[in-house]
């Protein structure tokens, strides 16, 4: 009769692990509405992390427009700095490392944050599974011109070897996530990582 219990036991035990999955990879959402101008934005909970899983749409100074709604603003590095709302930032780069290191690690991670939407082929392997919804947006450039979405930058808040600071960047052909530096007076999109 015991070894009859502890087989039934472990039966249900091993339904419900399969039926229900690692309940720790699995993304939370919420939403955040932005009291400044009543903007609401999906929230994705990844590991210990409370991401915005859009880019930021908030007006300051030294940001552009292009298709905003959908693609959200372009900030200056410096004007990243004004966008986020009060209880959130811009991410370091040992926060972006964070939550790339919990999606697999640099060569990985991209693809589990790239949305299956708006990227030109090859986006292969992406799947979106962290919930990130990452989008390519457009990019300004240091005399002004505004490029169409190739890929997806956003500014993190450190500074790289002066005038340039650190960005993350995903790419259609690439499944991984690359650190790289740009001058601060471009325009990047922003997401906001919670305090």
């Amino acid at each position: 009769m015991k070894i009859f219990k502890i087989s039934v036991v472990t039966l249900i035990l091993t339904f419900l692990f399969s039926f229900t999955g690692d309940q720790s990879s699995t993304p939370k959402f919420d939403t955040f509405v932005d009291p400044r101008d009543k903007q609401e934005y999906i929230t994705v909970k990844i590991g210990n992390q409370w991401w915005f899983a859009e880019n930021l749409n908030y007006e300051v100074e030294k940001s552009w427009c292009h298709e905003c709604e959908t693609y959200g603003r372009m900030y200056t590095y410096e004007s990243a700095f004004e966008a986020c709302p009060a209880g959130w930032h811009i991410p370091t780069v040992a926060e972006w490392n964070e939550l790339i290191t919990y999606l697999g690690g640099v060569e990985s991670a991209g693809n589990k944050m790239k949305s299956l939407e708006k990227w030109k082929a090859p986006n292969t392997g992406a799947d979106n599974s962290s919930g990130f919804s990452a989008i390519p947006a457009p990019e300004k450039g240091t005399n002004g011109e505004i490029r169409n979405p190739r890929g997806a930058t956003w500014w993190t808040s450190e500074v790289a070897l002066d005038p340039a600071a650190w960005t993350m960047n995903l790419k259609p052909d690439q499944a991984g996530v690359v650190q790289l530096g740009f001058y601060r007076v471009s325009g990047f999109a922003v997401r906001c990582v919670k305090n």
